[in-house]
C-alpha cells in the first residue's frame, strides 16, 4: 500500500479574524473539498494566539489532489479564503508513532 499524499496549508490570521477565517475554511471543506475522489480526511488547527490556522489533509494519492485542485481554481469561495494568504506544502509520511502501550 502506498503512503497517502499529505497537504498542509497554513493560513495567516489575527486574533480578531481567526473565527471568521475558520468558519469560511470549514464551509469550503465541508461543502466542496471533502466530496472529491481520493480525499481521506482532514483536520483544522487554530493557533492558540490567533495568528494562524493550519489545514492538514490526507489524499489517497497526489493525482487525486491535483484533480481536486484543478476544479477548485474556479470555486466562488476561493477569493475570500485567499485573503488569508494560504501557503501549501506537500508531504509523504516517513514514520508514524503510536502511543506507548497501544497496538501498532
Amino acid at each position: 500500500m502506498t503512503s497517502p499524499f499529505i497537504v498542509i496549508v497554513r493560513f495567516q490570521t489575527t486574533p480578531e479574524n481567526q473565527e471568521t477565517a475558520l468558519q469560511q475554511i470549514h464551509a469550503y471543506v465541508e461543502s466542496f473539498l471533502r466530496h472529491f475522489k481520493g480525499f481521506q480526511g482532514s483536520t483544522l488547527h487554530c493557533a492558540n494566539n490567533g495568528s494562524s490556522i493550519v489545514h492538514y489533509a490526507s489524499w489517497q494519492q497526489e493525482a487525486d489532489f491535483r484533480a481536486f485542485a484543478a476544479q477548485a481554481a474556479g470555486h466562488p469561495d476561493l477569493a475570500a479564503i485567499r485573503a488569508y494568504q494560504p501557503e501549501a506544502d506537500f508531504y509523504s509520511i516517513a514514520q508514524q508513532y503510536p502511543a506507548a502501550g497501544s497496538n501498532p
